[in-house]
């Protein structure tokens, strides 16, 4: 009964000890293991020796893994147990699971399996590991954009829309941000989500070159953004009238007190780009993005029959630039992408490109 009561003692005091050390102090419990997988990946993260997928290993941790497997021990969870996981899923996203989010979520349990083993809580022989999924998941299919026609038309359609009179002030500033931000998003390429919603003035830089066309001296101006989003940083090139939509943007800000907004860019300025003119930050701008495609009667993509959300912008980007002819290489850098991701989702727009001569109808 001492000897039990002593190795107790010990046990405790090394408990304390690692909690005073700021490290974790881990249980049988799947969560507690997964929480310290989590401060690791993050540990990582923040020293800039992590990778980015880490990210996205602790999203699904925190939204999928612990909300599941929290509660049992780590030594009780086998194959029938991953099994239920798979149905839980597919309730919880209400669709089949993409293969890479499949994937993702695979390498972030075996990571607590692997952490489980590390602790002795489990022999790595009884753990159910598994594999990087080959077969399963939703193939990647084309994504819903907007047709020229049909950007031309939500165009159209929103010049009317912002100025129609609303119940309050607040819904009339969400619709002048809502604007500015379709147009930017879809000149740009950006990522509606995290790469929007940190974006500062001080991450915009605008350039001037002079250069000599035809004997004549000609100023070309640049708008480069810099972004830290999925694939990590990136600097990407705006179409050319992207300035007059930060312009927008900033002319409502009224506690912002730069003369212009070169003046603003140039100084570096630390504010949030995305807000509205009080300095209010919202998260809202996909339900009023939502309303206003109901109103337009867009909501749903010809093409592939599904419902248009922000992201759809940065889809019409990528169709706009491929078929103006810019290459996949070009793009898939300015978007921070990969070209198999773009040929998979673009692959239709080859038949477009090559339509003269499909057509009969070359030169």
């Amino acid at each position: 009964m001492k000897e039990a009561v002593a190795v107790a003692t010990k046990l405790f005091a090394k408990a304390e000890l690692k909690a005073e050390m700021g490290f974790p102090v881990i249980t049988r419990k799947f969560r507690s293991v997964a929480e310290a997988v989590k401060a690791d990946l993050q540990r990582q993260r923040n020293s800039g020796e992590g990778k980015v997928v880490f990210k996205d290993y602790i999203a699904a941790i925190d939204m999928y893994l612990i909300p599941f497997f929290g509660s049992y021990n780590v030594n009780s969870i086998d194959y029938a147990l991953l099994q239920q996981f798979t149905g839980y899923r597919r309730q919880k996203m209400k669709r089949e699971p993409a293969k890479s989010t499949i994937n993702t979520h695979t390498a972030a349990l075996n990571r607590v399996f692997d952490k489980a083993v590390a602790q002795c809580y489990v022999v790595e022989s009884q753990v159910p590991r598994l594999r990087m999924d080959r077969s399963n998941g939703v193939r990647s299919e084309r994504r819903p954009d907007f047709s020229r026609a049909e950007y031309i038309e939500l165009y159209g359609y929103m010049q009317g829309w912002v100025k129609e009179k609303v119940h309050t002030e607040k819904t009339r500033q969400m619709r002048l941000l809502l604007y500015d931000l379709i147009f930017i998003l879809a000149n740009t390429g950006i990522r509606y989500g995290t790469e929007i919603y940190n974006l500062k003035w001080k991450h915009l830089s605008l350039v001037q070159e002079t250069v000599k066309i035809k004997g004549k001296t000609r100023t070309k101006e640049y708008l480069y953004i810099s972004v830290n989003g999925k694939t990590g940083q990136r600097i990407l090139v705006a179409r050319r009238r992207c300035k007059k939509w930060f312009e927008n943007i900033y002319e409502r800000a009224y506690d912002l007190t730069h003369s212009t907004v070169e003046e603003l860019i140039e100084s570096g300025a630390d504010e949030y780009v995305f807000r509205l003119a009080d300095g209010t930050r919202t998260k809202n701008l996909h339900q009023t993005f939502r309303k206003l495609l109901n109103d337009a009667k867009l909501r749903e993509c010809r093409n592939t029959g599904k419902n248009r959300t922000l992201y759809s912008l940065r889809h019409t980007y990528a169709t706009f630039e491929l078929v103006r002819g810019t290459s996949m290489h070009k793009v898939a850098v300015q978007m921070g992408t990969s070209i198999g991701m773009l040929e998979k989702h673009y692959s239709h727009l080859t038949v477009i490109d090559a339509r003269d001569e499909l057509s009969g109808q070359v030169g």
